[in-house]
């Protein structure tokens, strides 16, 4: 299993554990595809909307 299945299976059994979202879009971004990226930290944010980190994930991400 590779790490991006690894995080997929690890949100769908803990969806509320934020950094599993948060190194998901990590690994995005670094095989640059910020799209994605901003797709796993919007699905953080609907789930947890007062998430700072996502909220700052988010930013370092439209700002890049």
């Amino acid at each position: 299993m590779g790490l991006r299945s690894a995080l997929r299976y690890g949100i769908s059994v803990a969806p509320d554990e934020e950094t599993l979202y948060l190194n998901l879009g990590s690994l995005y971004v670094r095989l640059d595809d910020r799209e994605a990226a901003g797709r796993v930290i919007q699905q953080l944010l609907a789930r947890k909307p007062a998430s700072v980190r996502a909220k700052q994930a988010l930013r370092e991400l439209e700002t890049r």
